[in-house]
């Protein structure tokens, strides 16, 4: 019999051998670790790596619209007439502005500019009001703005640097603006008699 033969033939495979527990030590305190370590450092690298497409995902889901509102303003003029012909008021979420400007005597009717505190119940029914999509569809003028002396109106709405604005006769706003254009007109004639009594 050859001496190969021999040697696996006097193997004990169904007993513990001190060379056995030998290799099972060094196989656990030392492959098994290091095993570990190479799959936990190959699983961090593919997080970070996968890192910058989870964040642009999140950023391109799309948020509320009135959320992304900058600013409301609503404004009206007449060509000819005393006083202050010239008013513009524009909300924002933390200010309501108010300029108001005459065409006539100067020193009697002086540029106004007053800035005011946007109270936050005022500012929620404002927004509640806007519908983005309706008024992107409405042309920029409707009628004839301050034809005969009749005077012009305006809402402007601006949303992350881009405005759309929409012009028409006095107190005549399309259907899609009356409620808004209403609500910013009585609040137009709060601050102006605020103003004007305090100048």
């Amino acid at each position: 019999m050859p001496l190969e033969q021999i040697k696996l033939s006097q193997v004990k495979w169904n007993e513990v051998t001190w060379y056995s527990k030998l290799v099972a030590i060094v196989l656990f305190a030392g492959v098994v670790p290091a095993l570990s370590f190479y799959i936990g450092l190959q699983y961090e690298r593919t997080i970070v790596a996968s890192g910058p497409m989870v964040h642009t995902i999140l950023s391109a889901a799309p948020e509320h619209p009135k959320e992304n509102l900058f600013s409301i303003e609503w404004g009206s003029s007449f060509g000819e007439c005393s006083g202050y012909c010239v008013s513009k008021l524009t909300v924002t979420q933390s200010t309501t502005t108010l300029d108001l400007i005459s065409h006539s005597d100067k020193n009697k009717y002086p540029s106004i500019h007053k800035v005011n505190t946007t109270d936050k119940i005022m500012w929620e029914k404002i927004i509640s009001q806007v519908n983005l999509k309706n008024i992107q569809k409405l042309p920029d003028s409707i009628g004839c703005p301050d034809c005969g002396d009749g005077g012009a109106e305006y809402v402007i709405v601006t949303k992350q640097g881009q405005s759309k604005r929409v012009e028409y006769e006095y107190g005549s706003a399309p259907q899609e603006l009356k409620q808004l254009a209403d609500e910013l007109r009585q609040l137009e004639i709060f601050y102006r008699n605020k103003s004007i009594g305090g100048v």
